[in-house]
């Protein structure tokens, strides 16, 4: 019998069952980070203004990423018609189906009680809690993330065909969320070496079915890749440059900071005041011992991720941006539960869960305060003030009183443009930044067909440079519109030129950016 199994047997029943305990928490948790963002935010986080602005272009990748999430989000959208709610319950029921994960993975390799607990400690890690309402290709990145550890373990551990078809597929989906899942295949494959039992594997079907499952579903996206000249890694380029003030050692400390919820946690798992109904350490609960193959695993997946990335941005000179650790702290629980030692793994689980239920609670009021305080006298109004609806509405019917035509184009940035293109009935598309390249959905000839909005705000009336070339230094008009939420006394104006269908020359405007 496995050292998990013993453990099982010999762990008293008192209170829920850990199975019951994370049910419980995750139905809580998805309800509650859909609920609050839905019911507090006046607009949407500005990577969702972006997904909705993209996603229904059903393009494979854009000029930053893949697009997966924004399918999904778009996708959502089309089966229930919601656009807040159904963003913000895509994105907590995607860090719900994590904690599962989690969970599942040290159910593999532990206790059931020491595995709801490992999944559980994952609340005190900030990319599960506050940044849940903006579902990005971090988040996507999240299920995916640990789906793939399940699936290698399992192909460890088994000789079934179907963990190696699964590990493949897996392998593309994370792709396609994120190109930066690379890093965890390449610790894969180094640990697939290094692992006897794995490397023994190595010669039979299984890697090779493996291969060829994700060569075959990620063919269409390297397909894109080289057509749009590998667009994704220009913005990476861009990206690390705007970042180099955050080095390799802050970059560390932010997950390290990230990590500060759950090692409270873990230290009140060993050393906390019990819930009641908790059975005390009177000798018939013991520690169960997790297999070193487990731990070796899990922590060979949580570090050399993490390692990989620092080494590579110490090597190029480039920054790095905090959330980029978003997956990669998702073994952080099950990790923790492998290494740590519990003088009552029953205990402990009921203290991380009465923690975490702790958690539930005061994370979202803190976020409700923060959200409806102010932004400040020198920031810009928090981006969820927005009333984005409202601008999308309005502008929309500026367009069709002056054309009497749907609206089909509306150029600008991602954030003026994007909202439009998000809340808009019309769904327009977006010429993001008057840029071709940026926006292969558009071309010249619709642009003269169909004519287009630019739009832009800042504190000057001028149009922005990029708009320019389409428009000159022409100003139609201008809306204010005044802000939500702790940031009502701040106003936003969005000026505005039409250029209606027929009025541009085709061969006219700026080259293919």
């Amino acid at each position: 019998m496995s050292s998990a199994a013993t453990a099982e047997l010999a762990e008293p029943r008192d209170g829920p069952s850990a199975r019951l305990l994370l049910a419980a928490f995750l139905a809580v948790h998805v309800a509650i980070w859909t609920l609050v963002p839905t019911l507090l935010h006046a607009g949407l986080p500005l990577d969702l203004v972006e997904g909705y602005a993209i996603g229904h272009q059903w393009v494979i990748g854009y000029f930053k990423h893949p697009a997966l999430p924004w399918w999904l989000t778009e996708a959502l959208r089309r089966a229930t018609g919601l656009v807040d709610a159904g963003a913000y319950g895509l994105s907590a029921a995607s860090v719900a189906l994590t904690y599962w994960l989690a969970w599942r993975i040290g159910r593999d390799m532990m206790s059931e009680a020491r595995a709801a607990a490992g999944a559980l400690l994952l609340s005190g890690v900030m990319y599960f809690s506050w940044v849940v309402p903006e579902f990005n290709h971090n988040v996507a990145q999240m299920p995916l993330w640990l789906a793939f550890i399940l699936c290698l373990w399992r192909t460890r551990q088994t000789d079934l065909v179907m963990w190696w078809i699964a590990l493949g597929f897996i392998s593309a989906l994370g792709i396609y969320a994120k190109l930066a899942h690379a890093v965890l295949l390449v610790a894969a494959i180094v640990y697939a070496l290094a692992d006897a039992k794995l490397r023994s594997k190595l010669l039979t079907s299984g890697p090779w079915i493996a291969l060829t499952v994700f060569a075959v579903a990620s063919l269409p996206l390297a397909w894109w890749l080289v057509a749009s000249d590998f667009l994704p890694f220009d913005y990476v380029a861009t990206r690390t440059r705007s970042s180099r003030g955050s080095t390799v050692a802050v970059f560390l400390l932010k997950q390290a900071g990230s990590l500060a919820g759950l090692i409270v946690l873990l230290a009140v798992a060993r050393t906390g005041v019990n819930w009641p109904s908790a059975p005390s350490n009177d000798g018939h609960s013991r520690d169960a011992a997790v297999d070193p193959d487990a731990r070796r695993f899990l922590g060979w997946l949580f570090v050399v991720p993490l390692t990989l990335v620092a080494a590579l941005a110490a090597v190029t000179g480039t920054g790095l941006r905090g959330s980029w650790g978003t997956p990669m702290l998702s073994l952080a629980g099950p990790l923790a539960m492998a290494m740590v030692p519990l003088a009552s793994e029953r205990a402990a689980l009921n203290r991380i869960a009465l923690g975490a239920f702790v958690l539930l609670i005061v994370v979202p009021a803190a976020y409700t305060v923060v959200t409806l305080q102010p932004s400040g006298r020198h920031l810009t109004p928090k981006r969820t003030s927005w009333p984005q609806a409202e601008i999308a509405r309005e502008m929309q019917a500026i367009w069709r009183r002056e054309t009497g035509l749907p609206l089909r184009v509306v150029a600008g940035d991602l954030w003026v443009a994007g909202m439009i293109a998000a809340h808009a009935p019309d769904r327009p598309s977006v010429l993001v930044e008057g840029s071709l390249r940026l926006s292969p959905w558009i071309d010249r000839q619709r642009l003269a067909r169909e004519g287009f909005m630019a739009v832009w705000w800042r504190a000057a009336s001028d149009p922005p440079d990029y708009l320019r070339s389409w428009i000159g230094t022409r100003i139609d008009g201008r809306q204010t519109f005044k802000m939500r939420n702790g940031d009502h006394h701040e106003t936003a104006v969005v000026y505005y030129t039409i250029v209606k269908p027929g009025a541009l020359d085709p061969a006219a405007g700026p080259p293919d950016r």
